[in-house]
């Protein structure tokens, strides 16, 4: 995955290795493997409670793509936001999802209802599950318009698309 612009770190795309003293959470394990059949699944505990550590290992014992970002307080800009997510579908389907790239790529983001119908129908377009890991979503500013997407999307979730939020507050 490469991206043009300097501030872009690809690090953020990727899912954090298990570390080598890593205590297997069966039961989580199986809450998470149960909320599949959902649009979406909130993953909530204060710092150090292995959060993003679960559910990457939750991860790696699905059958489908994963695409993962973790976030900061910068993603709360929207056209930022778009940037990672169009970069992490694309790292965990190549070439799916082109509009998203093209939104990404805009200097000018249509009206948020727009955006969001552009993004629902894209993600709707897939030819195979996606689970999308947006990882320390607390630190997404509240008033930020990525919640509004987000939230639009949930409206109507894409068939094929797997939600799931980790953060530190519901």
């Amino acid at each position: 995955m490469t991206d043009t612009n300097q501030d872009f770190l690809t690090t953020k795309i990727y899912r954090p290795p298990l570390p080598a003293d890593y205590v297997r959470r069966s039961d989580l394990l199986h809450l998470l493997d149960a909320g599949r059949s959902r649009p979406l699944i909130l993953v909530s505990a204060p710092a150090g409670y292995g959060k993003s550590v679960l559910v990457s290992h939750w991860a790696d014992s699905v059958a489908y793509p994963v695409a993962w970002i973790s976030l900061d307080e910068s993603d709360s800009d929207l056209p930022q936001f778009l940037d990672y997510l169009a970069a992490a579908v694309d790292e965990a389907l190549p070439g799916a999802c082109p509009a998203l790239k093209d939104l990404a790529g805009a200097g000018h983001l249509p009206p948020i209802e727009h955006l969001a119908g552009r993004l629902i129908n894209d993600l709707d377009g897939l030819d195979r599950r996606l689970v999308l890991c947006l990882d320390d979503f607390h630190r997404i500013a509240p008033t930020s318009t990525v919640h509004e997407l987000l939230s639009l999307l949930l409206k109507h979730p894409p068939r094929l698309l797997h939600l799931i939020l980790i953060g530190r507050r519901d």
